[in-house]
């Protein structure tokens, strides 16, 4: 064993059975010099015998060396009930003896520590991110939010109006061509947006026909178009009829209710 260098190094007696280069306790270039509370800290759970300037032999099992107090902790039962490893986090019942790692001249291990298993010492490799699957995801948000304001009338729109659009947008395909109204190509609605000044589209500023296939759209559909245009405004006025309602019952704390209440 090499003679005592001072108080950073220490001593280490590696035991038979285990090749130094894959012990816990490595020597370094300088032989079996090695640094005492990297030594002991990487020897945590090992069984070791341990010398020092004022205690010849010490038996027992590392707990901890920590370099804060610079104290080596060891359980010192002869045969500890609980394998002790580098994630103890509460220390096993035993015997526990605190030595000063500055008193200590050497130390042999007998028989290495369980290996060091916890999960924090495997990095958890990171998610992969399909790439072709968010760009396609963030261009379908986008075209949703396009449409989406693409069905927003023009400043101005009142909510009669951008009720009509909507309720006629979910089954007939539908724009708007600056205030008015443009429904499956074939059909123009102006303002003030009624059955009234609903017309046969005959085509924009490029000039293009809606309507059948010839360019026409016959009298009949226009008179149901019409029908279909009052049913669906008479439906848009009774839901924000009923909405605004609502609205002011929740505001007004029950108001018709407590009206009968109090002349009953």
């Amino acid at each position: 064993m090499a003679s005592k260098t001072g108080a950073a190094k220490v001593p280490v007696a590696l035991p038979k059975s285990n090749d130094s280069a894959s012990s816990p306790a490595a020597t370094s270039a300088s032989g079996s010099l090695i640094g005492q509370d990297s030594a002991l800290y990487n020897a945590i759970g090992a069984r070791v015998t341990v010398t020092t300037s004022a205690i010849p032999r010490i038996e027992g099992t590392i707990y901890t060396a920590d370099p804060m107090t610079s104290l080596l902790i060891l359980e010192t039962s002869s045969s500890p009930n609980t394998a002790i490893t580098p994630q103890s986090l509460t220390a096993p019942p035993g015997n526990y003896r605190l030595i000063p790692i500055s008193q200590i001249t050497s130390f042999t291990i007998l028989s290495s520590g369980p290996a060091n298993t916890s999960s924090s010492q495997i990095p958890t490799p990171a998610p992969q991110i399909d790439t072709a699957a968010a760009t396609a995801r963030l261009n379908t948000a986008i075209a949703n939010a396009q449409a989406a304001l693409s069905r927003q009338g023009p400043r101005g729109t009142s909510r009669r109006d951008q009720a009509l659009f909507d309720a006629l947008a979910r089954t007939h395909p539908a724009r708007w061509e600056g205030n008015s109204m443009v429904i499956s190509d074939s059909f123009l609605i102006e303002k003030p947006y009624s059955s009234a000044t609903t017309t046969t589209y005959t085509g924009g500023a490029g000039g293009q026909q809606g309507g059948h296939a010839n360019g026409n759209t016959f009298k009949g559909d226009l008179t149901r178009f019409r029908n279909i245009v009052d049913m669906e405004l008479k439906k848009a006025e009774f839901r924000l009829q009923q909405a605004d309602l609502d609205a002011r019952v929740v505001s007004g704390g029950g108001g018709a209710g407590e009206g009968e209440r109090k002349g009953g």
